[in-house]
């Protein structure tokens, strides 16, 4: 597959800060974006989905988990 995995980690803002930028931008909108966290108590992950992310993955994880995940984009399985 032709995609870019890229993973950024921010420090200046919070997460769905990001993803609400991304999301204003028209020529972003329509990136997947995938959460990937150490916060897996309830009241953070309720939190983070109020902001629609395409995807949610909480550390430790298994790589096979995020290439399935990002396979799903591509096959159009996810949006």
């Amino acid at each position: 597959m032709g995609y870019k995995w890229r993973h950024i980690l921010i420090t200046v803002c919070k997460g769905h800060q990001v993803l609400e930028m991304i999301r204003s931008e028209p020529k972003f909108a329509d990136i997947p974006v995938v959460f990937l966290t150490d916060r897996v108590d309830r009241e953070s992950v309720t939190k983070v989905l109020e902001f629609k992310p395409d995807g949610y993955l909480s550390k430790v994880f298994k790589p096979d988990l995020i290439k399935e995940e990002i396979d799903q984009f591509f096959r159009g399985e996810k949006k």
